[in-house]
């Protein structure tokens, strides 16, 4: 099973954009040769991402690139240009016909085998964003056994069919669901369309909803204010892993064990089909909780504290973590600050960032500077700790911490009084100097 809950959607001519691509949280990180590029550009482009594949991907984040379909007679361009180690996929734009995809598997194969990559290494990714596509969808989702992902595009797709694009997405029901249809009877996963209204998050957020009662496991994203809905309302519900847990318990002890097809679970049958549908839940949790550890989130384990009640957490930009109850942030200060000796120093490459007023957060319904919620929290509970904190806060801006997840805030155990979420490190620094003091808003979970 894969897990591709985002993909995020960097312009390949934009040195900016790409700069900040391993800071973003998806699944996937596709830089892009395609619209997003304009003809003058394209060149260029391909070389910036060429440079860049291994960069891009340096956050944890597979990564991918969009390619101009083949009636633009760029393609082979595009597909010689980036087709390197570190390139994870491909994103063919326009797809439109089975052949679009055994064409791309045959030069894929052909770079492969030149450049010395194993075969096989570059997946197939496809836009199907016309009537055409839509109508060829199944046959373009078996057409080639790299083939991992169909991502409906809506936007073309309104265009080709000649109605107007609405956040309420009336016009694309048909499409939308014959798509995903299409991928899942292929095996492989469907992507929902970029929702473009990219500052309406609650319309993102409901479009989302009905997106996955349709099959959709994933997102194309324009912007990374989608990113974590996106993370978040793809990932399984905590409430459905701890039933899906209890399923597979139930199950097999007293199922399997005893040569029973069917056994009953909090009042209602369970049979295979339900079985495997826990199975399933419980596989993609477990690969949400593997990208975690190994994207490079993780940015060091504190060491113990004496005399601190609970059990330390780790860092990991992930809602799963959030709702689990840990805090959250994305790095910590460079080994200047002092913080962290040793083997748990934070990643090298970090710059500071001057003017931290300026670096804000989401703090419930305002907006708050990150020296404010942070020297407030730790000035709370640890006065003096407060003068320490104060030094590390121009190693943090509003990119490196994340919001909560929990819900309601009021009553999650992993953020400030303010619903945001500390950072670990301005904490453990307090902490060092205070180690007898609880934390009052923090609950710890163990490192592994």
């Amino acid at each position: 099973m894969a897990v591709m809950r985002s993909i995020m959607y960097v312009p390949g001519n934009n040195p900016k954009m790409v700069e900040k691509a391993p800071s973003i949280p998806a699944d996937i990180i596709t830089l892009d040769l395609e619209d997003s590029v304009p003809p003058s550009e394209k060149e260029a482009a391909r070389k910036l991402v060429a440079e860049k594949l291994k960069y891009a991907g340096s956050g944890g984040a597979q990564v991918y690139v969009r390619i101009n379909n083949w009636e633009t007679e760029m393609t082979n361009d595009d597909l010689e240009a980036v087709v390197w180690e570190g390139l994870d996929g491909v994103t063919l734009a326009k797809t439109g016909h089975p052949d679009d995809v055994k064409r791309l598997d045959w030069k894929l194969e052909e770079l492969e085998r030149r450049r010395g990559i194993p075969v096989g290494t570059v997946k197939i990714s496809m836009l199907l964003e016309t009537a055409k596509g839509i109508m060829n969808a199944y046959e373009c989702c078996m057409a080639s056994s790299r083939n991992v992902n169909a991502i409906f595009g809506a936007v073309d797709y309104c265009r080709d069919m000649r109605v107007k694009l609405t956040s309420e997405a009336v016009e694309q029901m048909w499409g939308r669901a014959k798509m995903a249809i299409a991928a899942r009877a292929a095996g492989i996963v469907a992507i929902d369309a970029p929702f473009v209204a990219y500052q309406d998050i609650p319309a993102f957020e409901r479009n989302v909803m009905e997106g996955k009662q349709m099959g959709y496991e994933g997102r194309m994203i324009i912007h990374p204010s989608q990113v974590e809905p996106s993370n978040r309302l793809y990932a399984p519900d905590p409430a459905d892993v701890e039933w899906a847990n209890g399923v597979v318990k139930v199950f097999e002890e007293e199922g399997l064990a005893k040569g029973k097809a069917a056994v009953s679970y909090l009042g209602k049958m369970v049979d295979t089909p339900v079985y495997l549908n826990a199975k399933d839940i419980l596989a993609a949790q477990a690969e949400i909780d593997a990208k975690v550890v190994t994207r490079g989130m993780s940015v060091g384990h504190a060491p113990p504290l004496d005399g601190l009640k609970g059990r330390f957490g780790r860092c990991g930009a992930t809602s799963g973590f959030a709702r689990s109850g840990t805090f959250v942030c994305r790095d910590g200060p460079p080994p200047e600050a002092g913080v962290f000796p040793g083997r748990w120093g934070p990643p090298s490459g970090l710059r500071r960032i001057p003017g931290t007023s300026l670096h804000t957060v989401k703090a419930g319904s305002q907006r708050q500077s990150v020296s404010s919620v942070h020297d407030s929290l730790i000035r709370s509970r640890f006065p003096a700790g407060s003068e320490r904190a104060a030094e590390l806060l121009p190693y943090f801006s509003r990119s490196r911490i994340m919001p909560c997840t929990g819900d309601p805030l009021s009553e999650h155990k992993g953020v400030t009084p303010w619903g945001t979420v500390l950072c670990c490190r301005t904490l453990f620094s307090a902490l060092r100097r205070y180690p007898n003091e609880e934390a009052p808003h923090v609950t710890y979970q163990k490192s592994p």
